[in-house]
């Protein structure tokens, strides 16, 4: 009777453990979300020479969405999305006005998209290694047409992950071979990776699946009476 109480203590054990490292393993770990209104303040452009130009980047041009997992489980693969949007619409600068501009919507934005091609560009530093793809990534951008890039992320270990994100607008002349660079963001960020025991996350899923699977063969009499009774209900 003795032995029959032992084994049961021992499985229910096992059970539990099984099910806090599957529960440990699979339980989201929450993404935070940051958006950013950029330029902060009107920015003019460089003209041939160094000079500044009259063409300006009006404020909150541009729309940068960022995205990134609080916390992650090391082994377990995730993503980091900056979703950028130029606005379509916007009040005419006051210089336009004095100038007679009468274009609906932003008459700045319609003036540098009449000379430029806009390339968004992004890229991420110092996260280390993990980070796919790595480097500039670029995207044409339109007014009203939203562009996203995405990195893949899978560290080598556990611990604090700091990085940083940067943003820039590339303004290429149509028509020639002028291509002016703006930077628009540099945004740092940490990400916290956790590690339960020092093992990856496939190992922890693994590990919780055994301890179910041994649970089940302790008790294999005790289901089989269980489903059998059900099924003659």
């Amino acid at each position: 009777m003795r032995a029959f109480r032992i084994r049961d203590a021992f499985s229910i054990i096992l059970l539990l453990a099984g099910l806090g490292l599957l529960l440990w393993g699979a339980w989201p770990k929450g993404r935070e979300f940051r958006t950013f209104n950029l330029p902060v303040t009107p920015l003019p452009l460089d003209e041939p020479g160094g000079n500044l130009g009259t063409n300006i980047l009006e404020k909150d041009l541009v729309e940068v969405h960022w995205e990134q997992p609080k916390r992650m489980i090391w082994g377990r693969l995730q993503t980091l999305v900056a979703a950028i949007n130029l606005n379509e619409l916007g009040e005419p600068s006051l210089t336009n006005n004095i100038a007679g501009a009468q274009k609906p919507g932003n008459a700045e934005l319609a003036h540098i998209l009449d000379r430029y091609n806009l390339v968004a560009e992004t890229r991420i530093d110092s996260v280390g290694y993990g980070l796919e793809p790595s480097g500039s990534m670029r995207q044409p951008i339109r007014p009203g047409q939203p562009i996203e890039f995405r990195w893949s992320l899978d560290p080598r270990k556990s611990g604090e992950y700091s990085g940083e994100l940067w943003v820039y607008l590339n303004l290429v002349e149509k028509g020639g071979n002028g291509n002016d660079q703006v930077a628009l963001l540099a945004f740092p960020f940490e990400i916290r990776v956790l590690s339960l025991f020092g093992l990856r996350y496939a190992y922890i899923l693994g590990v919780g699946a055994f301890f179910v699977f041994l649970f089940i063969l302790l008790n294999i009499e005790y289901i089989e009476k269980i489903v059998i009774m059900r099924l003659k209900r």
